[in-house]
């Protein structure tokens, strides 16, 4: 059996916040009479400041997770083997292709290049 102890303590920490806020609701009233201008400007930059937390928390979960070199390693070598397969497949359609295409020549290349031969020995 394996423990998720970062899992655990997140919900440890809701769980407390949920708690702390429900006492704080209810006694809100009594808190917000007896505050300063000063203490209630504290507060709304406080609650600003944990809110931002919040948010940029929110987005960090949000992020995939990082990948470790193992999994990067493997990643490289199925596009590795995969991109030469794909080569393998180009390699081999090129060569079925080929082999129609030289059935239909009229003449053998080596015909052609004599020719080609003979024609610039008489030219020149």
């Amino acid at each position: 059996m394996t423990v998720d102890a970062s899992g655990a303590f997140e919900t440890a920490e809701e769980m407390r916040t949920h708690t702390l806020r429900l006492w704080l609701a209810a006694n809100e009233g009594q808190i917000a009479r007896g505050m300063t201008g000063e203490e209630r400007a504290e507060e709304g930059a406080v609650t600003a400041e944990v809110r931002g937390l919040l948010a940029k928390r929110e987005r960090i979960a949000g992020l995939p997770a990082p990948v470790t070199r193992a999994e990067s390693l493997e990643i490289v070598r199925d596009e590795v083997r995969d991109a030469y397969g794909r080569a393998f497949a180009a390699g081999g359609i090129v060569v079925v292709l080929a082999v129609p295409f030289s059935l239909t020549m009229r003449r053998r290349p080596a015909d052609v290049h004599r020719g080609s031969e003979a024609a610039a020995a008489a030219a020149g």
